[in-house]
Order: structure tokens, then sequence, then C-alpha cells
């Protein structure tokens, strides 16, 4: 029996004044706020719910002093040390529920809004402002349980994952297509709620229940994906599916098995997508100017028509980069790769290098896709935002473009391991295409190292997002140099590449602390395996230790570079990344 909402309560105040609630219950009856009938040594409830009846006494909480936070108080960056941003920038629970800034604060609202939504007693009684945007069909299919999933993901998740305020940041634009779509609102829950799982605020029996529920929120976003591929009768909207395969994907990335069964086969959906499609991409990157979309047109995408099918939006671009970015991720560790082949031969005829085409091309995508704040926010967005868009896109021009030759190195690394023919030409190319990146982002790659966190956030926010992008191109070189080189000592160019990573990481965690690291990680591990200084290796090994704590893939990442150390110092010889990463007794993981 669950406790009475509000207005319940108000409807039968006098029989809820007089019921005693029993203060000697067991543990588990009084964690629920349920009734319990003290039977020893097993209550009557435990008994048939076949659950451990506990009457062991715990200490109490030490009790926190809450104070109200101002209105006027101002947002903080979400690039602060730890986890202290999400607090000032995610919107006030209650006066009440607003606990002394601290370094948990963020846990201590995540842990409150676990345990409100076990009181809650129906999702249309408790999701308070969700309730107000979503949806009909997307209201339905939420349980009290999700909300503290849909809380993580609207505010804790875009600290870590992006430098733009939560309200505008990627996941939010996600958000907004999950409010009226329930087949991305399945996969949002079944991704947040998975996280919400590995913070530690509740107990195992909870734990499992959520996880439960997050399988079922994935199962049945992919039945409704693969219905609304399938669907011949309409056409579906392009941006909803690609949100559910980008959020399935990351899902398989975080929580999978360590085959990389399951998101291998997300990566080739995602290319199966996109082949009907080719051809409207390239002519989306072949327009001369890109404008922002029409009332009319954004309407036609939810309800396409035979000529509104072929256009792709920013968004939609947008969401292309970053399946790409996985994608490249899972290549260069020995699997995935088929949507990043996929665009490729799409932008094959559009160069007569065909790794410059890629590049080149993925420049552009980043370049259209940044009209996408814009088309999802409309005049509401910040004036401030939008300059600071543009003062960055550069910025993630560079990401974007490195993210494609990381897959590259990939291609590279099965050439060489198999002696194939072609790898001569093939280095030569994938040579050619990063001095041609480095060429067109000289500036930013020299100065990334130099720069310091200032007093605005909207340049805290381009030093942060400078620091890692830089440090993913130099490690992009890194790796690159050790295929064409093999197992011959460092030469300059490596060295340079190393001291630039170490210089760009240590600076952000001297800024921000260990949260800064999980952008970071896929350079920590390139660096840590190039390295031949040991404070270097023991630095690099320290933030894994760290980032192991926050994902299944970060923990396989660290066994990994565990098992290399260990060769390492047995045999004296440094163990290949392209080898290390396809073994078959590593967990495949994607950084």
């Amino acid at each position: 029996m669950e406790l009475p909402s509000p207005s319940a309560s108000s409807a039968t105040s006098p029989i809820v004044q007089n019921t005693i609630r029993s203060r000697s219950g067991c543990r588990i009856c009084r964690e629920k706020k349920v009734k319990c009938d003290e039977g020893r040594p097993q209550c009557l409830r435990c008994l048939r719910l076949n659950r451990e009846c506990d009457y062991k006494a715990r200490p109490r909480k030490k009790y926190t002093w809450r104070v109200p936070v101002p209105p006027s108080h101002p947002p903080a960056s979400p690039d602060d040390t730890h986890l202290e941003a999400t607090e000032v920038s995610s919107p006030p629970l209650a006066a009440s529920d607003t606990a002394t800034p601290g370094p948990h604060t963020n846990l201590q609202r995540l842990q409150h809004l676990v345990t409100n939504s076990e009181e809650a007693r129906s999702p249309s009684q408790t999701h308070g402002p969700i309730g107000d945007s979503l949806s009909h069909d997307c209201l339905r299919i939420l349980s009290p349980l999700d909300h503290a999933a849909i809380h993580y993901f609207r505010f804790v998740l875009p600290t870590a994952v992006d430098s733009k305020l939560p309200e505008h940041s990627g996941p939010a634009i996600v958000w907004t297509l999950a409010e009226r779509d329930p087949m991305v609102l399945h996969s949002v829950c079944a991704l947040a709620g998975g996280k919400v799982c590995e913070q530690n605020v509740m107990s195992a029996e909870e734990t499992k229940e959520r996880k439960s529920l997050a399988v079922e929120h994935y199962t049945a976003g992919l039945r409704l994906l693969h219905c609304a591929i399938q669907d011949d009768t309409q056409s579906p909207d392009f941006d909803c599916v690609l949100a559910t395969l980008w959020l399935m994907i990351a899902y398989e990335q975080k929580f999978g098995d360590g085959c990389g069964v399951g998101l291998d086969a997300h990566l080739q959906g995602a290319a199966s997508l996109f082949r009907g499609r080719l051809r409207a991409l390239a002519s989306t990157l072949n327009r001369s100017t890109f404008y922002l979309d029409t009332q009319q047109e954004r309407e036609d995408r939810m309800h396409p028509s035979q000529d509104s099918v072929d256009y792709i939006s920013p968004l939609a671009c947008r969401l292309i980069i970053w399946i790409a970015l996985i994608d490249g991720g899972a290549a260069v560790n020995g699997f995935g790769g088929a949507f990043n082949i996929l665009l490729g031969e799409g932008w094959s005829d559009l160069d007569n290098d065909a790794a410059l085409s890629r590049t080149k091309c993925f420049g552009a995508l980043q370049r259209h896709s940044d009209l996408m704040n814009l088309e999802v926010w409309g005049k509401s967005y910040p004036q401030s935002q939008l300059v600071e868009d543009l003062q960055s896109g550069q910025l993630f021009g560079l990401y974007a473009e490195s993210g494609q030759l990381r897959f590259l190195l990939g291609e590279l690394s099965v050439y060489s391991l198999q002696n194939d023919s072609r790898y001569e030409t093939r280095m030569k190319a994938v040579s050619s295409s990063i001095l041609d990146v480095e060429t067109r982002y000289r500036e930013l790659l020299r100065t990334a190292s130099l720069l310091e966190l200032g007093e605005l956030e909207s340049q805290r926010r381009f030093v942060a997002n400078a620091r890692f992008i830089a440090a993913f191109y130099h490690s992009v070189v890194l790796c690159f140099l050790r295929i064409a080189n093999g197992n011959k000592p460092l030469v300059n160019k490596q060295r340079v590449a190393l001291r630039e990573i170490m210089t760009l990481a240590f600076n952000a965690h001297r800024d921000q602390g260990e949260q800064a690291m999980i952008r970071f990680a896929w350079p920590l591990f390139v660096a840590a395996l190039e390295t031949d200084d040991v404070l270097h290796r023991t630095w690099d090994l320290q933030r894994y230790d760290a980032l192991a704590v926050q994902g299944e893939n970060f923990r396989r990442a660290r066994e990994a570079l565990g098992i290399a150390f260990s060769e390492q110092d047995l045999h004296e010889r440094r163990v290949d990344y392209a080898e290390l990463v396809r073994r078959d007794n590593i967990d495949r993981f994607v950084i």
C-alpha cells in the first residue's frame, strides 16, 4: 500500500490523521513507507513478496540544514569542478529541497528524486513540469521511477558530455524530440535509467528494479524503431529515428556485453538507414548557402511528403556527426565502421582524394549543423549563445574532422596488421589528410595549450572545448606515427604530440577536476600506451582509476591498460595499440 497523493490526502484527512504508522516495523517496509504487521522473524508482506525481512537498527542519517537559493543567484558554468554546476543550472526542486552547496549536492538531488519517485502514486500526479510538455502518448509510457532518469538526462548528463548550459545542450535538444515521440522517450529512459543506477544512491533491490525497467524501455524503443523504419505507408520523422539510433548506440556503448555485438548491430542499422539518403546528404553539403527552416518546413519533417523526404536538417547533421564519432571509435578498436564506410561511398566522387573528401565533407556537415540550436529554439535562443556558437564553429569542425581521421586510422591498422598491398597507398592518403587538417586549423592547435580559463563563462567553455579537441587531434597524430614507425623508439614528432596531450589534460584536470577527464578518455589511453615517462604513465593511470567508476566502458579500458603495462614490465617492450584492442581476452570498448 503506497502513500496517498496530496489530493487524496486532503479528501481523507481524518482517516490519515487517525492512522499510526509503525515505528518498529521491519527495515524493508519502513524504507518503502508501507504498514508492517511486525511479525517475527518475518512480517507477512516480506513473506508474501519473498524478501529478506530485516529488523536490525541502523544509525540515523545526520541532519543537514537546508537553505533556499535566492532567485537572483547567477548560474554556474557546467564546466565548474566536479558536479557543482548541475546544482545551480538545474531548475530548483523546491526551496526546502535545496541543500547547502557542496561537492555532493548534485548526488543529493538525485537521491531526493529517487526517493520521491517511490512515493508517487501515478505518473500524472508526480511529473510536475515534465507533464506540461509531454504529449499524451508519451505520458502513458512513464512510470514514477522514470522521473529521476529524466532529470538525470536533462540536467546531469549534459555537464559530462557538453560544455553548453544544460537547457541548451545536446541532450536538451534530444529531449525536445522525446517530448512528442514515445520511441525517443523510451530510449531516453533506457540510457538515463542505466546511468542513474551507477550513482550508488539506492539499495541493491531498487537498483535491480531500475535496471530491469531500463531494459524494458530499451526493448520497447527498439520495437517502435523497427516499426517506424519498416512502415511503408508513411515516411518516419528522420530526426526522431536518428535520435533514437544515437541513444541506443550510446546505451550499447555504456552497458554493452563486452563483445560489441549490440553496438555493431546498431551501427550497421544506421548505415542501412542512410543507404537511400546518400544523395540527399550530398545535396545538403553542396548547397552554396545554408538557411534556417521555415515553420512549414519543420512541419513537413514531422509529417513528411515525397518532396520533403530528401531534406537533411541541421539537427540530423549533428546526430550524424555524433554517430560517426562513436563508429570511428569502434573502428579504431577493431569493430564497427559500417556507418562511416557508407558515408564515404556517398562522398567519394566529390574529391579526387577519398580521404581528403571525407574530412572536408564532415567539416561542411558540422557547419550546416551549427544552425541546429537556432532552428530548434527559434527566437528564444539567447543572442549570447548564438554568438558563442559562431565563435566555436571552427573548433567543432576540427573535432568532426578529427573523428574521421580516427576512423581512417582504424582502416589503416587493418591494412598494416594484414600486410595488405594497399597499405602504402592508404598511409600516404591518411598522412595527407592529417597534414591538411593541421594546416587549416594551425592557429587553434598551436594556442590550445596556452589558453587559461577566464572569468567569463563563454570564455571558460571555449577553452574547455579547445583543450579536449586539440588533445583528440594530437592523439590521432600519435596513433598514426606509431602505425607508420612500427616499434621504433619515439621520434621528435611523437614526443611533441605526447607533450601537447599531457599539457592539455593536466590543465583541464587542474581547473575542472576528474569530471573533465571523461572527454579526455581516448587521448589519455593513447598517451598512456605511448609514453616512456613513468611519471606520465602513473598520472594517466590515476585518471583512469577515477574514470573506471564512471561506466563499464571506462572500466574495460582501464583493464586493457593494466594488461598492457604488465606485459611491458615483463618483456620490456611497448604493446601496440591496434594489437592490444583486438585481443580476444580484452572486452571491446569505445571511448
